[in-house]
């Protein structure tokens, strides 16, 4: 008795001989969309994060994984300039969006 997706027990199953296709996305790291370069934050005198430089690609999907308290909020914090109003915050290096520092004078933060 077979059926649609169903085999007779000890049936084998042949299989086409081919390499698997890897499927391989291309990444523009060139004109990163959002670049952090040797960035570092700190609240007062603990330092957060130290040397950070990661382009990130337009239209592609980054994850940020780590420990807990590694500095995974501070990080993404930073490139949406919410630590701003902490007083005891600071950074250095930079992070660029569109090729621009996040962190330069005059910039819209609503618009």
């Amino acid at each position: 008795m077979t059926g649609i997706g169903v085999r007779p027990a000890g049936s084998m199953i042949s299989r086409p001989a081919m390499a698997p296709r890897r499927m391989q996305a291309k990444v523009d790291t060139a004109h990163p969309i959002v670049e952090a370069r040797a960035f570092g934050f700190s609240y007062g005198p603990a330092r957060i994060l130290a040397g950070i430089t990661l382009p990130i690609a337009p239209q592609s999907i980054t994850a940020i994984i780590g420990p807990s308290g590694c500095g995974k909020s501070t990080f993404l914090r930073s490139i949406n300039r919410l630590n701003d109003l902490t007083t005891s915050a600071r950074y250095e290096g930079e992070i660029l969006f569109g090729g621009e520092s996040v962190f330069r004078k005059g910039i819209d933060l609503v618009g």
